[in-house]
Formats: structure tokens, sequence, C-alpha cells
């Protein structure tokens, strides 16, 4: 999710940071230039390790 999302490194890997990035902005240009952003997320979930 990082990378298509344009996140930065340093980006946690929980709800929490992912809530921030959306309530905040200022995060994330790839976040901040849509009004809507649609994830699919498989079963292994969103913050799971490997996931880009």
């Amino acid at each position: 999710m990082t990378e298509p999302c344009g996140l930065p490194e340093w980006f946690g890997r929980n709800t929490e940071t992912w809530r921030d990035t959306i309530q905040t902005r200022d995060i994330s240009e790839v976040v901040d230039n849509h009004d809507i952003l649609v994830v699919h997320v498989d079963k292994r979930g969103a913050a799971a390790r490997g996931q880009s």
C-alpha cells in the first residue's frame, strides 16, 4: 500500500496511521490529490508484511 499511495518510508503499518493520512492530509500527495480513494485488500490485510 505504501508505494501505490505514495506513502513515506517511515509510514506505520496500522490503522491509526492510515486514518491520520486520510484525515490530516499532507502525508501523501497521491492521497491528497483525490477526493475518493478505493483500496482493495486481500485476505492478508493492508498492513501485512510484504504488502506494498
